[in-house]
């Protein structure tokens, strides 16, 4: 499943797996991709709603500002691919990739230091030694979403007031 763009909120979203067993390891890679996690507020979606409580609570003990799980998960029953349509703006809503093949690609990976924090376009930078999946950008016919072929994002994340 493809990560929630959230370009129109001026904000992006990493993907950091999640392991019971390895929860210091867990905090200390989402502490490093941020510069001051002090003054950092963080949203936690997972599939399907299993551990998002738990790691939302993980990160504001460890020193994130707040920190906030998304009821339901990604593919839960209530979750955001389930009430996306009515709820959400096109171009934040999520599809599942379509298998392309079963053979994986490997793509050359930045080795310049970086150990997965996100640089440039605000999006993450894949650690060294992982293996990328080339599966295009995810949209059908080159648009976000296919229902709303000419809808373009709002200019402003927030509806003008009128005047009085």
């Amino acid at each position: 499943m493809a990560t929630p763009n959230l370009r129109i909120v001026d904000k992006s979203a990493m993907q950091v797996e999640f392991n019971e067993e390895h929860e210091e390891g867990f905090v200390r890679e989402v502490l490093a991709r941020f510069p001051d996690p002090a003054n950092t507020i963080v949203c936690v979606l997972d599939n399907f709603d299993v551990n998002s409580l738990k790691v939302a609570e993980l990160l504001f003990k460890n020193g994130f500002k707040e920190a906030y799980a998304i009821e339901g998960g990604l593919r839960g029953p209530e979750g955001w691919q389930a009430v996306q349509e009515n709820y959400l703006p096109p171009s934040v809503h999520v599809f599942p990739r379509e298998k392309k093949s079963k053979k994986l690609a490997h793509t050359d990976v930045s080795t310049d230091g970086t150990n997965g924090q996100q640089v440039g376009s605000g999006e993450p930078v894949v650690p060294n030694g992982s293996i990328v999946v080339d599966t295009g950008n995810g949209f059908e016919d080159g648009h976000e979403n296919p229902n709303y072929p000419d809808l373009k994002p709002p200019s402003s994340p927030t509806p003008s007031k009128p005047e009085s």
